[in-house]
């Protein structure tokens, strides 16, 4: 795990300067955190957690926007404005994503191959590598989510009533607040393993239910989390600025410099400021209709079908593009997991005497679906720990592109990459479900992952703003 981290580091943080000008939604968020250090309101459609962040990333780092502003694409940084220290605030944690879904596929026992394989396909992916560069937050919401998700995993381990499991309700409850806190689509995850955990069902054989009460102490904590990066939001924005015009004229007032402000006019609540803007949010964010040239529909995206131009300057560019190795296995992962279930719930209908077998073999502590028992128990058990953790993840890949279904504003490809996450766990399922023996495992890990760094490699020059040796040869598919 050491080892994936490190490397991950490496791909994250090689030329992290480069391209020394705005790249493409640069030149919101870093605009977003000069209004922190400015202390200038502004407005935006996601919650504050990941810009937050950012600024606090920028401001240990040694950041001062100066004057700067991330008005246009390709503008040049000045050479005396820090902004590497933003661009490694979202490289350090989204370099963290990586080992967090090695543990993750490891407790769900997945074998350490299909672990080490879907971590390494994560690593590998240009598109998510490019975002985990530069100056953005989707580095963060995946994190969230996938902290959100291992908490959840350790919780349903412990026994009720132990300190333990105290502990792992409190860490879930601020994994689950982190992801909605960095933008609203991160409430995929909590949702999910919030319903999971209610209706008591069973992924593993070590899973244990988690009471109703436990469960609104689970969404409390996360909700005051939540309120807590508002609280912290208000405090640093505090004078008038671009975003003034989108709040009433009661909140205006509280601005100061704005033409409406009175010092002695009494503040609204913190409650109802935060609700207000909340619901703004939900109103801009559905009256977005404006096309977008490199927006792209949700259904291209399992297969990469149009990437998105995020930079250019002469032969230089930075093209966001899913690492097609890693996505064609994943679409196929998916595509398996239907006829997969499909046979768990045949065997496990017409089939009872496995159940039997298996309680007669397994040991009271262990976990019916363990990789080690998986290479000796009979095929009809592969089937049904495929069937209920495919399942699992299967619903998580799903629900995260639930958002973009039939919604009329524009989206983009790095909006799949938390169904990727999820598709990356279903693909582990299935590399272990259909090949039972560990070294033949391994040598088709090893062969996958090799491919998907060459992948990588090849399209290196557009993930690191070098000028490549050929740009056409790149051009894979027509949207490219």
């Amino acid at each position: 795990m050491g080892v994936l981290l490190v490397i991950c580091l490496a791909t994250r943080l090689y030329r992290i300067m480069e391209p020394r000008g705005v790249v493409f939604d640069e030149y919101h968020f870093g605009e977003f955190v000069n209004g922190y250090f400015s202390h200038r309101y502004f407005f935006d459609i996601h919650p504050p957690l990941g810009k937050l962040v950012l600024a606090l990333g920028g401001l240990l780092g040694g950041y001062d926007p100066n004057g700067f502003k991330y008005e246009t694409i390709g503008k040049p940084f000045p050479r005396d404005l820090n902004y590497g220290s933003l661009r490694l605030t979202a490289a350090i944690l989204g370099s963290m994503v990586i080992p967090v879904l090695y543990l993750t596929a490891r407790n769900f026992r997945l074998s350490i191959e299909a672990a080490t394989t879907a971590a390494c396909f994560l690593l590998l992916d240009m598109s998510f590598c490019i975002e985990s560069r530069l100056i953005l937050t989707d580095s963060q919401l995946l994190l969230s989510c996938a902290i959100a998700l291992l908490c959840m995993t350790e919780l349903w381990k412990t026994e009720d009533g132990t300190p333990e499991r105290t502990i792992w309700i409190i860490l879930t409850g601020l994994g689950c607040g982190t992801a909605i806190s960095v933008k609203w689509t991160g409430l995929a995850t909590p949702a999910l393993t919030g319903l999971i955990s209610l209706t008591g069902i069973y992924f593993t054989r070590h899973q244990k239910r988690i009471p109703f009460y436990q469960c609104v102490l689970i969404g409390s904590i996360g909700l005051m989390f939540y309120l807590a990066t508002w609280w912290f939001h208000f405090r640093l924005l505090y004078l008038s600025g671009p975003g003034d015009a989108f709040m009433n004229i009661k909140f205006q007032r509280t601005l100061i410099g704005n033409r409406f402000y009175n010092s002695k006019f009494p503040k609204e609540s913190f409650l109802t400021r935060t609700y207000l803007l909340n619901k703004e949010m939900l109103r801009a964010n559905a009256a977005i209709t404006a096309r977008h040239p490199w927006e792209s529909k949700w259904y291209t995206w399992p297969i990469s079908w149009r990437g998105i131009l995020y930079y250019v300057s002469g032969r230089r560019e930075v093209y966001l593009v899913g690492n097609i190795v890693v996505y064609i296995l994943v679409l196929g992962a998916v595509i398996l997991y239907i006829p997969t279930v499909g046979l768990a719930i045949w065997n496990t209908m017409g089939r009872k005497e496995v159940t039997s077998l298996v309680t007669e073999r397994q040991k009271p502590t262990e976990d019916v679906l363990s990789v080690s028992e998986s290479e000796i128990l009979p095929r009809e058990m592969t089937l049904g720990r495929a069937g209920a953790l495919g399942t699992l993840f299967f619903c998580g890949w799903g629900i995260n592109l639930l958002p973009y279904i039939g919604i009329n504003r524009c989206a983009f490809l790095y909006h799949y990459l938390p169904g990727l996450y999820y598709g990356l766990l279903l693909f582990a399922t299935m590399l272990d479900t259909l090949i039972r023996w560990k070294h033949a495992r391994r040598f088709i890990a090893v062969a996958l992952i090799g491919a998907a760094a060459t992948v990588f490699y090849l399209f290196a020059p557009l993930v690191y703003a070098y000028p490549a040796r050929s740009r056409e040869s790149l051009r894979w598919f027509p949207k490219w």
